[in-house]
């Protein structure tokens, strides 16, 4: 039984009471009604009998004085038997009318008890089913406003109507564009050559926000935008971030199709992926169907390890950057890689859209993703086969210190090799950047490094990452 249906049942059990309880209001009301109205019969019955009484003293006392009429007349003693006979006939009539209007009296003043009563008790019942009915209507009232907001905040994940492919494809393919890049690049002669790289984009925002990869715009010296209408924009980087793949563009444009994010989280093995992008940078709009095949894959490129997404639907060099859509029209990730060698076959990755959000808005925001710390240096591992030819021991060995960074203001130097962390042996960059992840910025630690075959603490005080801009 629902919440809905408790509340219907209550109300029907305190409708039945409020019954029950007029009903007895109105059983005991004719009790007394009746009761008075057997009052009123005996009253008149009462007074039958009197007049019955007075009456026959009347007729006596009219024959006595026929009898004596005559003995009497010259005392003029007729004339007042007939004044104290009219007087008690009066009197009769005033006690008659008395006792009716009494009578009638007695009886409005029960009527009006009865209403008053009926009345009190009526407003009474009224206030308690108001009361009661109030405070439903403002529990209801209270949860509508929250559940309005549940479903204001939700809306995207909690659609039941799966929409046609065709439908998804009117709906979401307008928000999909091509990005097309111009870079340069140097020969084997060291002469520089121009050449032209394409992915694709999301529309973030119908006031020409756009989200891609970083990969398709990194070293980019100009970037174009084309529209699936055919309009085309060129287009500036607002932020980009490598760790995570994710870049924001921005074009002058008003009255974008917007694209409208789902909720990976809810995404099973399974379900209907959709992926819509610009593969081989000439098939604009190409939408390919297959489904979700296995969430949080730990897939490393290019030296930094994500947690995508993989599907089955074809994917190519040019959809990066572009969308995977659900059942609903949704964009739930942003392709951005493919599994390619001989023999294999659909395997496509796309970064969860819960993961971008985050990022995407602080680089919009920011042009940089906030709160990330830096050591700022570059480092090689030394392995232990490394250490035998080079004389080094096994660990970190540092190429490069950024001037002014963290690791320079700490004392670091190059060939020096970190060994240690806080007390414990890390001998490999992956080891350090997970320790440096799991700290935040203005957190320190010391580290044990070895310089010249000589041992040394030094203590670094983490500094948020602030790229430089170009």
């Amino acid at each position: 039984m629902n919440n809905d249906q408790i509340s219907s049942k209550d109300s029907e059990v305190e409708t039945n009471s409020d019954v029950e309880s007029n009903s007895e209001v109105e059983s005991n009301s004719e009790v007394e009604y009746n009761s008075e109205m057997e009052t009123n019969a005996e009253a008149e019955s009462n007074n039958e009998t009197i007049n019955n009484d007075r009456e026959e003293n009347q007729t006596e006392n009219e024959n006595d004085v026929s009898t004596s009429e005559g003995n009497m007349e010259s005392h003029n003693f007729v004339s007042p038997e007939p004044a104290v006979n009219s007087f008690s006939e009066n009197n009769v009539s005033k006690e008659k009318s008395g006792e009716i209007i009494m009578k009638r009296g007695r009886l409005l003043i029960s009527l009006f008890c009865i209403v008053l009563a009926t009345s009190i008790i009526t407003s009474a019942v009224s206030f308690s089913i108001w009361d009661f009915y109030g405070a439903k209507k403002d529990d209801n009232s209270n949860s509508s406003i929250t559940s309005s907001e549940l479903i204001s905040q939700v809306s995207n994940n909690t659609k039941t109507d799966v929409m046609k492919i065709s439908d998804i494809n009117k709906k979401v393919g307008p928000s999909v564009v091509f990005i097309g890049t111009q870079l340069t690049s140097s020969d084997i002669f060291g002469q520089q050559q121009a050449r032209e790289g394409a992915g694709s984009g999301i529309v973030m925002t119908k006031d020409g926000f756009i989200m891609t990869n970083n990969h398709v715009i990194d070293g980019a010296k100009k970037i174009t935008v084309k529209l699936s209408d055919g309009k085309t924009y060129d287009a500036t980087v607002v932020g980009a971030d490598a760790k995570t793949d994710l870049a924001v563009l921005k074009v002058n444009a008003d009255n974008l199709t917007q694209a409208v994010f789902g909720d990976s989280s809810k995404m099973q093995v399974g379900d209907l992926a959709i992926a819509i992008g610009n593969p081989l940078g000439t098939l604009d709009g190409t939408l390919t169907v297959g489904v979700i095949s296995a969430l949080n894959r730990t897939v490393t490129i290019d030296n930094t390890t994500m947690t995508l997404i993989q599907t089955d639907a074809a994917v190519n060099p040019g959809n990066s950057g572009g969308a995977l859509v659900n059942q609903y029209g949704e964009v739930i990730g942003i392709v951005n890689a493919k599994t390619s060698a001989v023999g294999i076959e659909g395997l496509g990755y796309a970064i969860p859209i819960n993961e971008a959000k985050a990022i995407v808005n602080d680089l919009t925001k920011n042009g940089y993703v906030t709160g990330r710390i830096k050591m700022g240096i570059s480092t090689k591992d030394i392995t232990s086969d490394l250490s035998s030819y080079y004389n080094l021991p096994v660990g970190i060995y540092i190429v490069t210190v950024e001037k002014g960074s963290a690791a320079d203001k700490a004392g670091i130097k190059e060939k020096d090799v970190i060994i240690g962390v806080d007390g414990k042996d890390v001998l490999t960059s992956e080891a350090l950047s997970k320790i440096k992840d799991s700290h935040k910025v203005g957190d320190s630690v010391k580290l044990l490094i070895n310089r010249n075959g000589k041992e040394t603490v030094v203590t670094l005080i983490f500094q948020q990452d602030v790229p430089v801009k170009s």
